[in-house]
């Protein structure tokens, strides 16, 4: 009686000591998951912190009635870290001032950079405006369609790209040396 009132006492010990296994397994196996979490938390705050960010930071036209008519965009890295392979590629026509488009790259960009913290990378287009074409501006008829990318490497290897669209002349007039006039549309980036 003594010896089954034992082994009743030493099963019930083996069953606990297996339950509370489990349970220690179960509560490790949880906080492997919730480490697991926390690193890629930490990892994709990081890579936000620290990545570049290479953005449109606006555009500028000397007087289109003048001739050589100058056309710069700027763009710069406000981000912590380098951007590597920046290319950057700039188009323009005249179009209607309601034109959706499309809104396409001809051309492809003739070289690349690194941009580091803070610095800034221009490209310049010059050219002239026929008399014809300037007094459909000037008449609100037809605008200056300005678009392009940036497309860059970020430190963690990852492809980004910044798309910019400015519209100048027609009912927002010409802005000679000012900044251009950012379309509501087209402005994006990854």
């Amino acid at each position: 009686m003594e010896e089954d009132r034992l082994m009743r006492w030493q099963v019930g010990a083996d069953v606990a000591i297996a339950a509370f296994t489990f349970v220690l397994l179960a509560v490790s196996g949880f906080q492997g998951y919730l480490l697991k979490e926390s690193v890629d938390l930490t990892r994709n705050t990081a890579e936000k912190q620290l990545r570049a960010y290479v953005v449109c930071a606006g555009g500028e036209m000397t007087d289109v009635r003048a001739s050589n008519t100058s056309l710069t965009i700027t763009a710069k890295n406000t981000g912590q870290t380098p951007a590597r392979d920046v290319k950057m590629i700039t188009q323009f026509t005249v179009q209607d001032p309601h034109w959706d488009g499309p809104f396409e790259f001809t051309v492809e960009p003739a070289s690349m950079s690194v941009l580091g913290p803070g610095m800034e990378l221009e490209n310049s287009k010059t050219f002239d405006v026929p008399s014809d074409v300037i007094k459909l501006l000037e008449e609100g008829k037809k605008v200056i369609w300005i678009w392009g990318t940036v497309r860059y490497k970020d430190v963690f290897g990852v492809d980004r790209y910044t798309n910019f669209r400015f519209l100048e002349g027609g009912a927002n007039g010409f802005h000679a040396g000012t900044a251009l006039t950012f379309s509501t549309k087209g402005n994006d980036a990854n």
